[in-house]
């Protein structure tokens, strides 16, 4: 699981990415993967935290998987935004993927 901004992996290892989202508000997370000879998107799971089921709204996680597929270093850019809207993401995250 990759918590900071840079992270090291070999090729064949699987890793995820785990980010807070809230899909009740529109907002959704999406993926940029710079080299894709370097790492490769395979899925995006969102699980809504268990909350009361009188609260609505509640908040979750949106996880990433990703595999490195070949040697190098690549950079992975999260963002965090309603798809319709033509404004800057609310949320970015980049990082920094090195395979060896």
């Amino acid at each position: 699981k990759v918590a900071g901004d840079t992270f090291e992996t070999t090729v064949g290892k699987t890793f995820t990415v785990a980010l807070d989202a809230n899909a009740t508000t529109g907002y959704t997370w999406s993926q940029t993967i710079k080299d894709a000879s370097v790492v490769a998107y395979v899925d995006n799971v969102y699980v809504a935290e268990a909350r009361d089921p009188e609260v609505v709204g509640g908040g979750g996680t949106d996880t990433f998987t990703f595999k490195a597929v070949g040697t190098g270093t690549t950079t992975i850019t999260l963002t965090y935004a309603r798809p319709w809207e033509s404004v800057p993401p609310a949320q970015t995250r980049t990082i920094t993927i090195t395979v060896k």
